[in-house]
């Protein structure tokens, strides 16, 4: 609950400091002229990329550790299995 609280009041804030900057901007490429867009759309722009960076990572970091889990898990089956057996 409170992280649900934490990133409604985070987004609120991102979305209104977006709101307040709206002017053009010109963003320069490697190549190519310089193009001129709203300031706003690069920070949202920039703010849905970082967000989904932050999905994907944390979604890498889960199915790794459940891939450890289950590793640690058999490994200790097989040790527990081959304890009954030395018996």
């Amino acid at each position: 609950m409170l992280r649900l609280l934490i990133a409604i009041v985070a987004t609120v804030a991102v979305v209104l400091f977006v709101m307040v900057n709206t002017h053009h901007v010109a963003l320069s490429f490697i190549f190519g002229p310089p193009i001129q867009v709203r300031l706003i759309s690069l920070l949202m722009l920039t703010f849905l990329l970082g967000a989904l960076m932050t999905k994907f990572a944390s979604m890498y970091g889960r199915a790794r550790l459940k891939r450890q889990v289950r590793a640690a898990a058999a490994s200790r089956a097989a040790q527990d299995h081959d304890d009954l057996v030395e018996d």
